[in-house]
Parts: structure tokens; C-alpha cells; sequence
């Protein structure tokens, strides 16, 4: 249905409602209705004044009045279906219901608060526009969700090409992941036996820090011991540094002029004559102190000492209690200057 004005609708509410049509009549029209009507608004017992009349004239209308009011909804916008989709049954009721609704709430009104407020069909086309706009909205947003719809189906369309893409990679890289992961348990293996193999080097290690912390002691103590040594044959060695310059001339007759010499003088020259390769005899010895003795105990080289020759002294002599430099202290000065000679070889 098209509506070219909308003022119809107005004549026709006003119509239906009051019977009249306000500002229908021309000033010079109402003569003649007025005329016709009074003497049935006198028979009436109306009043007789001219707008008396004119409203006896328009009840009588009202109370006479048929209207049929027709609309077809083939023409214009709605031949294409757009009728049968915009006012349904539903819609129909809804609307109404709604109008029916005011008209109720009017009538409480105008008990209530003595106001009248009049149902139009202009408030009827409005429900209608609001309608309208309510349709449109909910159309937009409707679209708006159908472009939203389409854009993540678009998305989930272009992902799950990429996902079988990916998976006909994986597929084709398949062979080599199972490779290095084989590699990876070899590679593993291998960590795992060189780890033992530390482990044990570990050990190994340990165990040989052990001996070397202990052998580091004993040679601590060793050395201690060598320096106690050491200690105790200085005052020899620094006595022997000094023996070849005694015994001098006098020393060495003091000694030959005995008949039959001490034992420890005895002792000491039988170890110089070993030195010497002679016998180990009182007569021998006695020989041996000639003028040359002093020079030869001097000149004496004693690297040429085999080891064989310092087995015998420190068998028969140097382990000799008796042949100590502190034991000769107390025999003739020659024997005490042969024996720290002697010693002196030994350095």
C-alpha cells in the first residue's frame, strides 16, 4: 500500500471519532446544514442557536455514519512479496495488541487524571516506522554478522588448506625427523659410554691424587728426615772441609812413634790404607807416613772410589760405632785429622 499523505488518515481518525472533519466546511456552507437540522434539533429539544445546531447535525452523522474503508497491498513496492514478508499474522497481532494496549492506557488515563490522549493513525504509522527502523537495524547488523561470518569461514577455509600443506610437508620430512631422531639416541649412546668412560678416568685420577697427596707426604717427611741429616753432617763436613790441612809433620810422627798404636788410631789408619789398596797392618801403615803422605792424602781423588771400594768402608768402617769423629776426639790429633779426611770422602 502506498500512503501519498499521510493528512488521510487524520480525516479519517477524526471521522470515525467525532463524526466531523475540522475546517471541512467553508463559513458560507454551514447555512444551508444548519438550516435543515433545526427543526430536528427543536423537535429534539435541543437549543436552536446556530452552533447548537451544527453539533446536533454532526451527531446524527455520527450516529448515522457507515464508513468501508478498503486497501489493496498488490500495488507499488509489495507486488514483489515484500507484503506478505513485512506484516505477517504475528506482526498483525503485535501491532494490535500494541494499539489496543494505548487505547486501554488511555482510558485509565482519562479516569485518573480527567486528560484525554488520543490514539491516531499518525501514531499508528509510526509504530509502523519504528518498526521499520527496528527491521533495518537488526537487517544491517544481521548483515554485518553474515560479513563477519563469512570473513572467519574465508579464514578457516585458508587455514585448513595451509594445515594440509604443513602436513604434506611433515609427511615428505617425516624420513629425515626419523633419521636424526635415530641419530640423536646414537649420538646419546655415545655421550652415555664416553660419560662412563670419564667416570672411570675420574676414578683413575682420583685414586692416583690419593697416591700422589701420599707421596707427596712421605716425601715431606723424607725430606725432613734429609734435612735432619743434613743438620747433623755439617759439623763433619765443615770439619772435613778443613782435614787436608792436617795432620801436619808433627801429627803424623806423633803417631808413628808408637810401639804398638791405640785401638781407634789403629781403626783410622787401617781405613786409610784401604783407601790406599795396602794392607791393613800396624808395619804397613807406618810406611805409608812417609814424606809423601801429606801430599797424597791432599791429591787424593776420591771419585775414583768404586762402589765396591765404598762397600768395604761403610761395612767396616763407617757403620763403625768406634770410628766417629766424637769417639777419636780423645786419641792423638793425626788419627782425629785422618778419620774427618776420611769422611770427607764420603761427601
Amino acid at each position: 500500500m502506498i500512503i501519498l499523505n499521510k493528512s488521510f488518515f487524520e480525516y479519517l481518525n477524526n471521522l470515525l471519532n467525532v463524526g466531523d472533519i475540522p475546517n471541512i466546511w467553508q463559513s458560507y456552507e454551514i447555512d444551508e446544514p444548519v438550516d435543515n437540522a433545526r427543526p430536528l434539533a427543536k423537535e429534539a429539544g435541543k437549543p436552536i442557536g446556530r452552533d447548537d445546531v451544527m453539533a446536533h447535525f454532526t451527531s446524527l452523522v455520527r450516529s448515522n455514519l457507515h464508513v468501508v474503508l478498503c486497501m489493496s497491498p498488490s500495488e507499488g513496492e509489495h507486488q514483489n512479496g515484500k507484503w506478505k514478508k513485512r506484516y505477517t499474522d504475528k506482526m498483525a497481532e503485535a501491532c494490535v495488541h500494541m494499539h489496543l494496549s494505548v487505547e486501554q492506557a488511555s482510558a485509565r488515563f482519562l479516569s485518573e487524571m480527567k486528560r484525554h490522549n488520543y490514539t491516531t493513525p499518525t501514531s499508528y504509522l509510526e509504530l509502523l516506522n519504528s518498526y521499520e527502523g527496528i527491521l533495518l537495524q537488526m537487517s544491517q547488523e544481521i548483515a554485518a554478522r553474515h560479513i563477519k561470518l563469512s570473513n572467519c569461514l574465508q579464514t578457516l577455509i585458508r587455514t585448513n588448506s595451509e594445515v594440509e600443506v604443513m602436513q604434506g610437508q611433515l609427511i615428505a620430512i617425516q624420513p629425515r625427523l626419523e633419521q636424526s631422531q635415530k641419530d640423536t639416541v646414537a649420538i646419546m649412546e655415545e655421550l652415555s659410554a664416553q660419560q662412563q668412560e670419564v667416570e672411570a678416568k675420574q676414578e683413575i685420577v682420583r685414586a692416583e691424587e690419593a697416591e700422589v697427596s701420599q707421596s707427596a707426604d712421605e716425601a715431606e717427611e723424607l725430606a725432613l728426615e734429609a734435612q735432619n741429616d743434613l743438620e747433623n753432617a755439617l759439623p763433619k763436613y765443615n770439619a772435613a772441609i778443613n782435614a787436608d790441612q792436617s795432620p801436619d809433620k808433627s801429627d803424623i810422627s806423633e803417631v808413628k812413634s808408637f810401639a804398638r798404636p791405640p785401638e781407634l788410631v789403629m781403626i783410622v789408619l787401617q781405613a786409610v790404607s784401604l783407601l790406599f789398596n795396602q794392607p791393613q797392618t800396624w808395619e804397613q801403615a807406618k810406611k805409608l807416613m812417609n814424606a809423601e803422605f801429606q801430599g797424597k792424602l791432599h791429591d787424593y781423588d776420591k771419585d775414583s772410589l768404586d762402589e765396591k771400594m765404598k762397600s768395604k768402608l761403610k761395612a767396616n768402617f763407617i757403620n763403625n760405632p768406634k770410628f766417629q769423629l766424637e769417639v777419636v776426639e780423645s786419641v792423638p790429633k793425626a788419627a782425629k785429622s785422618l778419620c774427618q779426611w776420611k769422611f770427607k770422602l764420603d761427601q
